[in-house]
């Protein structure tokens, strides 16, 4: 048996790991907290906290990589853009999802904010891909143009220049999110948390 684990491809081994602890993480939370995830939620869970570690250690072993990966604080928007922070938050208490973007003016000065409380229950991937998309409509309804979008999730980021056709859920919301992208000058990126 530990021949076989040996032989394994590392990136297996991780995505072994990631399986086993979402499934001794399930089992405690049902056990102590009597509140349990659907199995797809759960392993949804594990897949982003697994992408999320491996660009942590990836960006503490190359300040490259760090510096491909978003910048560590905020800065005005070139240019005369504005700029718009947003972020997604779970509920899972509650079956619901929380939805925050604050935009500024290129001198970095607060102009509004918008928060959203939808009894919705998804992914973390469909929650971040959502925010973006009502960050691009709030800024089409103020008749923003030029806006640079900042989030935290490199997933949503790098779904917008892939060329891959997803039928999903998130995959359509990542659709939404390029239409309305071509309606201004908006530029999405990643930033660290």
């Amino acid at each position: 048996m530990l021949k076989l684990i040996d032989a394994l491809d590392p990136v297996v081994m991780c995505s072994i790991a990631m399986i086993l602890w979402c499934v001794w993480r399930q089992r405690n939370q049902k056990l102590w907290d009597n509140s349990s995830l659907s199995a797809v939620k759960a392993m949804e869970l594990g897949y982003v906290f697994l992408q999320d570690w491996r660009c942590a250690r990836a960006g503490a072993s190359s300040s490259a990589t760090q510096r491909a990966h978003g910048p560590l604080t905020w800065s005005c928007p070139l240019g005369g853009r504005w700029k718009c922070n947003l972020d997604a938050a779970m509920f899972c208490d509650l079956s619901a999802i929380g939805l925050g973007m604050m935009m500024r003016r290129n001198d970095g000065q607060f102009y509004a904010c918008k928060t959203l409380l939808l009894p919705l229950s998804c992914s973390v991937k469909e929650a971040e891909a959502l925010a973006l998309r009502e960050a691009l409509l709030w800024a089409l309804s103020l008749k923003l143009v030029d806006v640079e979008f900042e989030t935290d999730s490199l997933l949503v980021v790098n779904s917008l220049s892939s060329h891959f056709l997803d039928r999903s859920e998130y995959g359509f919301l990542i659709s939404d999110c390029v239409c309305l992208r071509g309606k201004g000058n908006y530029s999405i990126r990643f930033v660290k948390r």
